[in-house]
């Protein structure tokens, strides 16, 4: 089933960068939709642990990016 599967560059990740365990890096706007998707969540499942990933969760986000 995972034969195929190819993983990125070593490079492609920053493995010295900790996990953040708040949101409080994120803009206001970006802090109150997480919420309210957590208590959407919350509200029909009982997760341990919800993980953010990409750029927010980096601390990379561009706020302008247009992929046009």
């Amino acid at each position: 089933m995972f034969a195929n599967l190819r993983l990125p560059p070593s490079h492609f990740f920053n493995y010295d960068t900790a996990m953040k365990t708040s949101i409080e890096h994120l803009p206001e706007n970006k802090q109150s939709q997480l919420k309210l998707a957590v208590e959407i969540v919350r509200k029909y499942t009982s997760p341990e642990m919800i993980i953010l990933f990409g750029s927010y969760a980096r601390g990379e986000w561009v706020d302008d990016f247009d992929p046009r």
